[in-house]
């Protein structure tokens, strides 16, 4: 389940059909899926809301985190993500909200969602708590067709961009404790048909399928002024006709004098990854990190860039963590 292929002939030559080019770009192949749909995150430790609706709540505070991703610059037509995430607990800590948005583009084709999620989080011990969250909300699907240079420029299937928004009901459980994480997750439960897009062949099948997440990580004392926290995602997707074997990101990363997180990470088959994330103040953190693509891309590409930037605002000055108010996911 590697990244998104891209199509390299997609600006250069007439495309036979309008299916073809929808599921070429859109779905990552001519006819079945072979990779990952969703998008990724290399940051994604800083980032879980993207991934598990249940860690709404998790950091007992307001917290909002705004990421771009740019994959394989130097690429046509590559990948942008860009995600704003907030989410808080709530009613005496026990429920939390979250909001989920994302943009992402991948050649002419893009998908913008909006989710809302709702989590009810259970005390498992003195510092630690199980949370169960529902996520809900709407993709739009949107395919620029009218930006491609065909070779016959009065091609009837290029002559007007295609559109469509698909529901979607997302599920997560996730526990942690001030040292331990450890979360399963479907975002995408419902199995839309992307073949509303156009007006295709009969034979031609395109879905948004099933996506199951599993993380988990520990941080572990070096010394006073250090730490390492290993974690570990494992991403999995299947549906109707489609069963996709599990890939993984592996991460490892230092945090010194409990302000500077240096690491690293590798991406199964297709990445290795550098990150650092610095935190500012005690309310504002900043990130960073660089993909070195191990496929046959890097010959055409230099590599994948992501900015995160995260705020929180404390309002239970109580709150079960440690006295510096430090958080380690």
């Amino acid at each position: 389940m590697k990244t998104r292929p891209m199509n390299p002939t997609l600006h250069q030559t007439r495309l036979s059909s309008l299916g073809m080019l929808l599921l070429v770009v859109l779905a990552g192949s001519s006819v079945r899926l072979s990779g990952q749909q969703d998008y990724h995150f290399t940051q994604f430790n800083f980032n879980k809301l993207a991934l598990n609706p249940a860690y709404a709540g998790s950091r007992e505070v307001f917290s909002a985190t705004a990421l771009y991703r740019h994959q394989w610059t130097g690429f046509i037509g590559a990948p942008r993500t860009v995600s704003l995430a907030v989410h808080s607990p709530v009613a005496n800590e026990r429920l939390a909200l979250g909001a989920l948005f994302f943009s992402d583009r991948l050649g002419v084709s893009s998908q913008t969602a909006l989710y809302m999620d709702v989590g009810y989080r259970l005390p498992i011990s003195d510092n630690s708590k199980l949370s169960v969250a529902l996520q809900a909300g709407f993709i739009n699907y949107q395919n620029s067709v009218t930006e491609l240079n065909p070779q016959d420029p009065d091609d009837v299937l290029l002559q007007a961009d295609l559109s469509a928004l698909f529901p979607n009901i997302g599920f997560g459980v996730y526990w942690n404790s001030e040292r331990s994480f450890a979360g399963v997750s479907m975002p995408h439960t419902v199995q839309n048909d992307l073949t509303r897009l156009g007006d295709f062949d009969d034979n031609a099948t395109a879905f948004l399928y099933r996506h199951l997440y599993i993380m988990g990580g520990h941080v572990f004392d070096l010394s006073e002024n250090a730490k390492v926290r290993p974690s570990v995602l494992l991403k999995w997707v299947g549906g109707d006709g489609i069963a996709v074997p599990f890939d993984a990101d592996f991460n490892l990363s230092f945090l010194l004098l409990d302000k500077l997180w240096l690491g690293g990470g590798y991406r199964v088959g297709d990445s290795f990854d550098l990150m650092a994330e610095f935190q500012i103040t005690d309310q504002l953190m900043a990130g960073y990190s660089y993909d070195f693509t191990l496929t046959d891309l890097r010959l055409q590409e230099t590599g994948s860039h992501e900015i995160m930037v995260r705020y929180e605002l404390r309002f239970n000055k109580d709150a079960w963590v440690s006295p510096r108010y430090i958080r380690y996911f």
